[in-house]
């Protein structure tokens, strides 16, 4: 049962209005920095988790791996503290807009545009937390919030590190035991599901392939009647092609997207900027930015410096005109929406139980989904061909450089050399 504390102030700073929602360790609170006014999120863990050694660093690793990391694509964690009855909490920025979760369950098919610029958004924030040793581990279309970043939509913000997992440093934390199951069944990699201690950080892009597959095309990599069959489907099944789904997606695009989902580790991308940096050709031209805010580190020269490295017959063709509206979707499947599946935390070969969380509810606003065109990148234009000469007519001689200024040059260096010789018979 969830304690009513509207009013309360925690640690004489963070006033609590009203609760937003709850989730698998906490529930999450718009409060009020009481000196500064400004509106902020508090998580407090759930009291019924309160007594766990192993939730609470679980709770206390959220917070430290979020703070750390430091990219703009990562949730701003701003403090930590114990409320007077003593449940710990985290204060986090306030983010307003909506989980990539709700946008699928709208829109299940996005845009080719739209969809790769999400991605590579989210793979810029792993990036960042791979480059400190932080797998996230459980990343999922509810994990990822769409929110507005000055004049820029659809900007990503990486949410909910609970069971991430930190491998560098004196703190390096290992907080799950060999064959235990960790993670979202539709959005784990084999060898997350087969319960592997030696998981790193291509597991978060496998689940950002599996992401890019459902925006692209509805439907998931994979499927099974049962959660368990799905676990069994992942670890011993091939992702198959899916160009026939989607017409616009072409062959290129096709063979990033199953590089990220095969099976052989060893043959996956290398890293979160590899994958980003093959999909960067298929992503919109961001939107300026509001004077003062940060810019991204992706930027549109970014997607020239890509193509001008490419050969241009494995570049997609390019078109001023914008993306071709996505295909009406097929019914859905029975399975519950992508993202929408609680975190699993079992242990095999026990069958992993069905565990329902609800996802946060977030305040929805009225937002206005903005697909921006893509400008063509074109090539540098040839200069200008000289025109050709009459028939029976040679063509003119080449003007020649005049050479007075050469004569002029060298007069004066002789006078100089004079004037200098001048001087030392004198002395």
């Amino acid at each position: 049962m969830t304690l009513d504390r509207e009013g309360e102030i925690l640690e004489e700073k963070y006033k609590l209005v009203r609760e937003l929602g709850e989730g698998g360790m906490g529930v999450v609170w718009l409060a009020e920095h009481q000196r500064l006014g400004r509106p902020l999120a508090v998580k407090l863990l759930r009291a019924d988790l309160a007594g766990s050694t192993r939730t609470l660093r679980r709770f206390h690793q959220e917070a430290v791996a979020a703070s750390r990391i430091g990219n703009p694509h990562i949730v701003e964690v701003l403090d930590l503290g114990t409320a007077p009855d003593g449940a710990p909490f985290i204060v986090m920025e306030l983010l307003e807009g909506k989980t990539l979760f709700e946008v699928l369950r709208e829109t299940p098919v996005l845009p080719v545009a739209r969809a790769c610029d999400i991605v590579c958004q989210v793979l810029s924030g792993l990036a960042a937390a791979h480059a400190k040793g932080i797998v996230h581990r459980d990343l999922k279309p509810a994990n990822i919030f769409l929110t507005k970043f000055g004049t820029r939509e659809d900007f990503v913000k990486i949410v909910d590190f609970g069971v991430s997992k930190i491998m560098t440093g004196e703190e390096a934390m290992q907080l799950t035991r060999t064959g235990a199951l960790l993670g979202t069944p539709t959005y784990m990699a084999p060898e997350q599901v087969l319960g592997r201690k030696d998981v790193d950080h291509r597991v978060d892009l496998w689940a950002a392939g599996v992401i890019l597959h459902m925006a692209l095309t509805g439907k998931r990599p994979h499927e099974a009647p049962s959660r368990n069959e799905l676990l069994t489907v992942i670890v011993n099944t091939d992702v198959q092609a899916f160009r026939r789904l989607r017409g616009e997606v072409d062959e290129r695009l096709e063979r990033i997207v199953l590089r990220a989902l095969t099976r052989d580790v060893t043959k996956r991308w290398a890293s979160a900027e590899e994958f980003r940096d093959a999909l960067l050709p298929y992503r919109m031209a961001a939107p300026a930015y509001a004077a003062g805010a940060p810019t991204p580190a992706l930027s549109f020269a970014a997607v020239r410096e890509v193509i001008g490295r490419s050969s241009l017959a494995s570049m997609p063709p390019s078109s001023s005109s914008p993306p071709p509206a996505a295909p009406a979707p097929s019914a859905p499947p029975s399975a519950p929406p992508p993202g929408g599946e609680a975190t699993v935390a079992a242990v095999l070969p026990s069958p992993p139980p069905v565990v329902s969380v609800p996802h946060p509810a977030q305040d929805e606003g009225p937002r206005v989904s903005v697909v921006w065109e893509i400008e063509p990148i074109r090539r540098s234009a040839p200069l200008a061909a000289s025109p050709a000469p009459a028939p029976g007519t040679s063509a003119p001689e080449p003007a020649r450089p005049s050479l007075a200024p050469l004569w002029i040059a060298g007069l004066a260096m002789a006078t100089l050399l004079g004037v200098v010789v001048w001087i030392l018979l004198r002395t």
